[in-house]
């Protein structure tokens, strides 16, 4: 790895422990490999790196999911994450992929923002020993389906449930 790699691995180490509650964890080893096989996004806001995405490989009518994004604070509600996932959204079309899914605690304001972008909740996830948070996975088709086992009828009435639900939980913060 050169310098400009090994600072860039740092970067996204130390973004990741200090928004680790919000993020979960991943080992070193997983940034290593995600940036060489260039899954590893970093976002400027200025002349500064403000954030990163970290995703799955893109693959011919494949789903590609998302690990990780997370932008620095400072440089939230400026689109800097809105440019990351947008042009993860073209790579993926260019490489004819199907679906972008991630999964998001349901309490924290990372749910509206993939929302706004399209994102669709399509299944709640039992929460974890460790966090005791309900987590929702949430998908983007970047395809037409051909197939749907929902409707779209169902498909909104689900998606304005976990809205109404997600507003109704208490926002739970580190202190």
């Amino acid at each position: 790895m050169n310098n400009t790699s090994n600072a860039l691995l740092a970067y996204a180490v130390e973004l990741q422990n200090a928004n680790r509650w919000q993020l979960g964890f991943l080992p070193t080893a997983t940034f290593e490999k995600a940036l060489s096989e260039k899954r590893l996004r970093f976002q400027e806001h200025g002349s500064q790196i403000a954030g990163y995405l970290l995703h799955g490989r893109p693959k011919t009518s494949r789903v590609v999911h998302v690990y990780q994004a997370v932008v620095e604070t400072d440089a939230r509600r400026l689109k800097a994450a809105t440019a990351m996932v947008k042009s993860l959204i073209a790579d993926c079309q260019a490489a004819s992929v199907a679906t972008i899914s991630l999964r998001c605690a349901e309490d924290l304001d990372a749910m509206e923002f993939w929302q706004s972008l399209g994102f669709r909740p399509v299944r709640y996830e039992l929460p974890t020993s460790k966090t005791n948070r309900r987590l929702i996975r949430l998908e983007l088709d970047i395809l037409p389906r051909l197939f749907t086992l929902s409707t779209p009828d169902y498909c909104e009435k689900m998606s304005a449930v976990v809205t109404s639900a997600v507003k109704a939980v208490p926002r739970y913060r580190r202190k």
